[in-house]
């Protein structure tokens, strides 16, 4: 599962964004907001992981079960894991034709 830092990335990368000035000026947040988020100090807000999600094509509950597993109880992340994974078993299809089109994840996950 990712964290909050590499669902940032993913997401810079598929709207070709390089720098998290650029970001935080996207979400007209500031620079220190994107930081703390990356070292998890502040949490992504459920609209950023909305945008996120729509940006990535995937469904936003896969993001949203991947930062809550990490924060379960124990006897809770059976139950964590099991939505992440049928979240993400809905969108394979559209993360395989990503992947095909634009040489994977290593290259960006960018459109070309």
């Amino acid at each position: 599962m990712q964290s909050q830092s590499q669902w940032l990335d993913m997401y810079k990368s598929m709207l070709s964004i390089r720098s998290d000035y650029r970001l935080a000026a996207k979400w007209q947040t500031s620079p220190s907001r994107i930081s703390q988020i990356r070292r998890g100090r502040l949490k992504l807000s459920f609209a950023e992981c909305l945008e996120i999600a729509a940006a990535l094509q995937i469904e936003p509950l896969e993001i949203l079960a991947a930062l809550a597993y990490p924060a379960a109880k124990h006897h809770e992340q059976e139950a964590v894991k099991r939505v992440y994974y049928d979240a993400l078993v809905k969108t394979i299809g559209a993360r395989m034709s990503i992947a095909a089109t634009t040489g994977g994840y290593r290259n960006g996950w960018r459109r070309k």
